[in-house]
């Protein structure tokens, strides 16, 4: 019995340790917690604690409950808005920081964009100039929205931030791009740009081409037109956003599963949003004898390595003026 009671002190201190390492571990949360603010608010954390992303940077905040359940929303991020926000005439709402990077008045719109249209001749000068028969106008989201609903037969663009459309009047082509108000300078210039893809594109393509071309294929190019153009002005935040997929990524990776359209996927780590996929047998629909070599190489390696090399393929393709081209395959 001796020999054993130098061994019931040190367990007995075992033990404890124990218990306090468990204690510790238990209360470390709450004392983290404790710590942290309402993104929103910015009072301390009381109660159960929400994990909101933010849809512009992608972040998970911290958001109390009391906020969590506030009714009204930012346009912009998604985030509850509870002080210090823009309600916009049409029903939106811009919280604090991003109502400082939006544009809210419509003549600095205008003027964005006629910058916009100087720049895209600037970054295709050697491929193509872009109309100048274009009428902007920047409207409220009721009023975009009501533009969708216009019966006729001239060729609509319906582009959630934006639409294009082209009228003809004693054999005068005139254009109409329409722009969602208090937009982001980058994501207005994107889809200003994206829409004046669509005026050249009318311009310059046939009619049997475009429906032979198809509304996604359209849609795809004038998407990669602002790409390219938010990529020579370093609009990184706004360039990654899109992709659209290879046939075959989609096929091996995606499974050729249509919901992927509009989800976020990684590529080469990075976070874009799929807003298309190209055709099975892609052809490149316009493209002079200079530039062939040079569109089916990258094509290729786009089909493997994924899709950046081909979007720009794409875009010098079907911008340029010139010779059809035999099947990129």
């Amino acid at each position: 019995m001796d020999a054993m009671d130098p061994d019931i002190p040190r367990s007995l201190g075992s033990q404890r340790f124990i218990f306090l390492l468990a204690s510790l571990l238990l209360l470390f949360p709450l004392l983290a917690m404790a710590g942290d603010r309402c993104a929103i608010c910015g009072d301390e954390m009381a109660g159960t604690t929400y994990l909101v992303t933010d849809k512009l940077t992608r972040e998970k905040r911290h958001v109390c409950y009391d906020c969590v359940h506030l009714a009204d929303a930012c346009f912009v991020c998604g985030l509850p808005v509870r002080k210090d926000y823009v309600r916009l005439p049409d029903g939106r709402f811009l919280c604090a920081r991003d109502a400082k990077q939006a544009v809210l008045d419509a003549g600095d719109a205008k003027s964005i964009c006629k910058e916009v249209r100087e720049d895209l001749d600037k970054l295709f000068s050697r491929f193509v100039t872009f109309p100048t028969n274009v009428e902007i106008a920047i409207v409220d989201r009721v009023n975009l929205l009501s533009l969708f609903k216009i019966p006729g037969n001239d060729f609509e663009c319906p582009n959630v931030l934006g639409y294009f459309r082209a009228t003809t009047n004693h054999n005068q082509i005139r254009h109409e791009i329409s722009l969602m108000s208090a937009l982001r300078a980058a994501e207005l210039k994107a889809t200003c740009a994206h829409e004046y893809s669509h005026a050249w594109v009318f311009d310059n393509v046939s009619e049997e081409r475009r429906q032979n071309l198809g509304r996604d294929a359209q849609e795809g190019f004038c998407e990669l037109v602002g790409y390219l153009l938010m990529d020579a002005q370093q609009e990184d935040d706004q360039k990654e956003a899109v992709t659209i997929l290879s046939y075959s990524l989609w096929q091996e990776r995606f499974h050729g599963d249509p919901g992927v359209l509009g989800t976020k996927v990684l590529l080469d780590r990075k976070p874009y949003v799929v807003i298309g996929v190209m055709p099975r047998n892609f052809e490149f629909p316009l493209v002079p004898a200079q530039f062939r070599d040079q569109a089916v190489r990258a094509y290729r390696g786009a089909e493997d390595a994924g899709v950046n090399a081909g979007a720009l393929a794409a875009a010098r393709a079907i911008a340029a003026h010139g010779e059809e081209m035999p099947h990129a395959g």
